[in-house]
């Protein structure tokens, strides 16, 4: 729909498109993007360090190996292993493998934002790329123009006030051309940036996007988002870990073998074994304690990030309404007045009814319904853009 509106608008301006070597789309940029963006890159290396780290989870404390000569005769070898509670390891286990689970989470939440960043950065480009074509168009215009009114004030048909309207509308124009194409220039600077590109490339006509989900307080893309998702992942996580503080105060073992007596005592005789009491009660009580806060704290941040990603989603669907309705306006009348228009204002100034001034001003007003349809369009994309990104799954 809205391609079909801009190439209407753009139909004159074919000719300033610049022929580059090959065409990038959006979706090309993001792929480039994602395959250098070092962000992206630490995000998938944290996930394969916490791949790595679910090895050590169950960490045992190193045997103690002992020479001794416990009857003074002899030297004798021995050694004692101490453990926790086995469960203490299925708990660090548990822990690592949602730390894990928390990583991939992660990862997708960084290429999620890295998407944004580069569809943000491509839609910028191909709004400053038609912006400046629409500017080129109106220069060629008003340049004309201001030479004509220039050559009727020599021959006495136009008078000073209109060649200095004239000039100085062109002069404007030419001003805010030169603007556009640094803003072109640096936009895409940043797209080359991002992508790695160092071959100068074209970019698609700006087109209007379609949201993925969340139009009308969508609550289950909300409930789906990836920030909802991480921050309910963090409160399992302190809730895991609560329950390993209280494994932790659970009574550990402690075995070994080691010769105390004489020689030949029995192999059955130089077993040791014992259990460790947890009688300093109160530093596990102060862990458990701050574990419980620990998911409290969790628990109150999941319910904030529910209310944000909700506000978020909901002014945006409200911005999405608002600029689709005038991309709509645009489309079923607002086109067809600005042509009207400039059709009439030309046939009136051929006929003399009008003079310069009052053409240019007419023109003017045309002109700047065009380049409202343009910020719309961008307006709307750049909203669907966001709300894409607050609601990837």
């Amino acid at each position: 729909m809205a391609g079909r509106i801009l190439s209407i608008i753009l139909l004159c301006t074919v000719h300033h498109s610049i022929q580059a070597q090959n065409k990038i789309s959006a979706d090309e940029a993001v792929r480039l993007s994602l395959e250098r963006h070092p962000e992206a890159k630490s995000a998938a290396l944290k996930t394969e360090r916490n791949h790595h780290l679910e090895k050590s989870s169950i960490n045992l404390p190193n045997p103690e190996v002992l020479m001794e000569s416990t009857t003074g005769n002899y030297q004798t070898l021995g050694f004692l292993q101490s453990f926790d509670f086995p469960t203490v390891y299925t708990k660090q286990h548990a822990i690592a493998r949602q730390q894990t689970a928390m990583s991939i989470l992660s990862n997708s939440m960084s290429n999620a934002e890295v998407e944004a960043q580069t569809r943000l950065a491509y839609l910028d480009a191909q709004y400053f790329q038609q912006q400046k074509a629409l500017l080129q168009d109106r220069d060629s215009i008003y340049k004309a123009m201001s030479n004509a009114a220039s050559r009727n004030f020599a021959a006495g048909e136009a008078d000073a006030m209109s060649v200095s309207y004239a000039q100085l509308q062109h002069a404007e124009v030419a001003r805010q051309l030169n603007q556009c194409t640094a803003d072109y220039e640096s936009s895409m600077e940043i797209l080359n940036g991002l992508t790695g590109i160092s071959t100068p490339f074209d970019i698609e006509v700006m087109k209007e996007m379609r949201p993925e989900s969340g139009i009308e307080n969508d609550t289950t893309a909300i409930r789906n988002s990836l920030f909802i998702q991480y921050a309910q992942e963090q409160n399992r996580l302190t809730e895991k870990q609560l329950s390993l503080e209280r494994n932790k105060a659970l009574p550990g073992f402690v075995v070994g073998y080691l010769n105390q007596a004489e020689s030949n005592t029995p192999f059955d005789m130089r077993i040791r074994a014992g259990i460790t009491i947890p009688l300093w009660w109160w530093q596990y009580s102060g862990n458990i304690k701050a574990a419980k806060k620990q998911v409290e704290i969790a628990e109150q941040e999941a319910a904030l990030r529910m209310q944000e990603v909700t506000i978020q989603v909901r002014r945006l669907n409200s911005d999405y309404k608002k600029f689709k309705s005038s991309l709509n306006y645009f489309e079923a009348e607002g086109l067809q007045q600005v042509n009207a228009l400039l059709t009439n204002s030309q046939r009136l100034f051929e006929a003399g009814s009008i003079d310069y001034i009052n053409h240019l001003r007419n023109m003017n007003d045309a002109y700047q319904q065009q380049f409202i349809l343009l910020e719309t369009l961008r307006n709307l994309n750049k909203t669907i853009i966001q709300l894409n990104y607050i609601t990837s799954k």
